[in-house]
């Protein structure tokens, strides 16, 4: 699916994800972006949010590669900086 975002500057930029990929929300709990909305918001690594203008599902099989980090499990991504995690269920914390 490809998602983008606006900041609160005004910013914006699209990423495509996989449907179960956790972004953390303003609210400090991370989600599957499969349950976020057009006008959700999502968290950027310094606590900002920022707010989803748009979900496109994609047609087809793409290539997707999983980010492993270490200790923290979790970074900042594109030059908005939204916070995303590369564990899934329980190993979201």
């Amino acid at each position: 699916m490809k998602i983008t975002l606006r900041a609160i500057d005004g910013k914006s930029e699209s990423f495509t994800v996989t449907p179960e990929h956790p972004f953390l929300t303003p609210k400090s709990q991370w989600s599957a972006i499969s349950g976020f909305a057009v006008g959700d918001q999502i968290a950027t690594a310094i606590g900002e949010p920022v707010t989803i203008t748009a979900i496109e599902p994609l047609e087809g099989k793409r290539e997707v590669f999983n980010l492993t980090i270490a200790e923290d499990h979790s970074y900042a991504i594109g030059e908005l900086g939204i916070w995303g995690h590369n564990g899934r269920g329980a190993a979201w914390k």
